[in-house]
């Protein structure tokens, strides 16, 4: 019961990461108003997620498809796993401090 109600909640929270970075690029795009580097990086980092996330998982399929169901054995592929678990959260944080530095600066 436990693992449901975190696997929901962590779920939950990618969905709503990925909605946050799609929508500040197209709300970006639709009022042409310029934005800083870290918002930006807020931007890259939720969409990186999305993409390395299927990357991982196309990568892996394709593996088995192609070399048979003990290619990764060895735990070979997680070079796109890492950077979408580890990579895109850590530019989020840093784009979320960063920002909020600078909005205190400018008052």
């Amino acid at each position: 019961m436990t693992e449901t109600v975190i696997f929901i909640t962590l779920g939950g929270a990618l969905v709503g990461f990925i909605i946050i970075g799609i929508s500040l690029f197209l709300i970006q795009r639709k009022v042409k108003v310029k934005l800083n580097k870290f918002q930006l990086l807020a931007v890259a980092s939720a969409i990186g997620f999305l993409v390395f996330a299927i990357l991982h998982n196309v990568v892996y399929g394709l593996g088995i498809v192609w070399f048979g169901d003990d290619c990764w054995a060895a735990g070979d592929e997680s070079v796109l796993f890492t950077i979408a678990i580890i990579v895109c959260p850590l530019g989020l944080l840093v784009a979320v401090i960063g920002n909020t530095i600078l909005r205190k600066h400018r008052r």
